[in-house]
């Protein structure tokens, strides 16, 4: 059964907060999924690109800033969520957003570009909706798809319906008519698992040492250590991206 989601009625529009500047707030490990992603886009130039799954529009606004003159679609089932987005990203002109499900996309056109961050896992019903996003593409488009790869090392997140693995998530998206084109990896497990960190010296205290180390990095000196990416299989590495192609019959 697919979990609820209250994070917005609660923390409000974190994960602008996270990708920010602010020490305080910054998450090198949340920036390096998108700049990951946004990677995946590299070589395409879409029209329309729509964001199923975009929260608080934080992921969203910056496909907007990477394609100004694309139209970028924000989709959410989310109220509270597309409350904050549309006012975060109010002074962007070639972004909107609608409010929709996974297995109700309340969307008729046709777009060139789905992306979906970290949705799939989520769902009860993965197939079905990705066999949605295929109907909505047109032929040729492309899906950007993305999910934490199963790891008996790291404990399930609560919120998850399923967790895949590589050959679990390949599989799943041929059998949903979508020819991968790129298969990548990021977030190696050693550099995630010292980054959360809690150290006490002498039993005094909590310093998040690597954590500091880290965001210092990603924002100072614009070098975000979850970049370090994998195109093989990777028992250690925790995120995987896929870029793939609808499949014409």
């Amino acid at each position: 059964m697919e979990k609820e989601f209250l994070k917005y009625e609660k923390y409000g529009a974190y994960h602008w907060d996270r990708v920010s500047g602010s020490f305080k707030h910054h998450d090198a490990g949340l920036l390096g999924k998108y700049l990951k992603t946004l990677e995946l886009t590299d070589n395409i130039n879409p029209k329309i690109l729509l964001d199923i799954g975009c929260g608080d529009g934080c992921l969203t606004a910056m496909f907007a800033e990477k394609f100004p003159n694309s139209q970028i679609i924000g989709l959410d089932y989310s109220e509270a969520a597309l409350k904050l987005a549309i006012k975060k990203t109010e002074n962007l002109k070639n972004i909107h957003f609608i409010k929709g499900s996974c297995y109700d996309l309340g969307f008729k056109n046709k777009v060139d570009t789905i992306s979906c961050v970290e949705v799939i896992e989520h769902l009860d019903r993965p197939k079905s909706f990705l066999m949605n996003c295929h109907n909505l593409l047109v032929n040729n488009g492309y899906l950007i798809c993305t999910t934490p790869v199963s790891n008996p090392q790291i404990a399930k997140d609560p919120y998850h319906t399923i967790e895949y693995s590589q050959e679990e998530f390949k599989q799943l998206l041929t059998e949903s008519g979508f020819t991968i084109l790129k298969h990548q990896f990021s977030h190696p497990l050693p550099l995630l698992k010292r980054y959360k960190k809690v150290l006490s010296p002498m039993g005094i205290g909590h310093i998040r040492l690597f954590r500091y180390l880290y965001n210092f990095n990603s924002i100072v000196l614009k070098k975000n250590p979850f970049l370090r990416s994998s195109h093989a299989n990777h028992s250690d590495f925790c995120k995987q991206y896929v870029l793939a192609r609808k499949q014409c019959s």
